[in-house]
């Protein structure tokens, strides 16, 4: 009756049930710390209904961060959701759509995952006490 307009508040909400997510383009970055079920590819304007194959809700985030990170522990389940991460543009900025610490678990049903384009890696530093002497 009164859906979010961002699934992180929709995850932040849910208090264990499952999020619905019309197909559509979700842009943010989220950590889930607790136990997550997704069903996306939703036609919103239809209902809810099905959309069907291979209509999916995607999941992306702003350049340099990462779409979906699993805290330590958690339990996350999608279905019909393509997670797509954005191309890199800063030095050693992060091109990767999932990160999943230890410990968690990802069940991904009619799923995409896509990671983007890397960029140029961060300059290193010079270890002190390293180098050419001029003597």
């Amino acid at each position: 009756a009164a859906p979010f307009a961002t699934l992180g508040k929709a995850l932040a909400s849910a208090n264990g049930n499952p999020v619905y997510a019309c197909a559509e383009t979700f842009t943010e970055a989220i950590t889930l710390e607790q136990d997550a079920t997704v069903y996306g590819g939703l036609d919103c304007a239809a209902g809810w209904t099905y959309a069907g194959e291979p209509t999916k809700t995607t999941w992306t985030a702003q350049a340099d961060a990462v779409p979906l990170h699993l805290a330590i522990g958690a339990r996350a389940a999608m279905q019909d959701v393509a997670l797509v991460a954005a191309d890199a543009v800063k030095a050693g900025g992060s091109s990767i759509a999932v990160i999943s610490e230890g410990g968690t678990q990802l069940t991904l049903s009619h799923c995409d995952v896509t990671a983007g384009n890397g960029a140029k890696g961060a300059e290193g530093e010079t270890p002190a006490g390293m180098g050419i002497s001029n003597q």
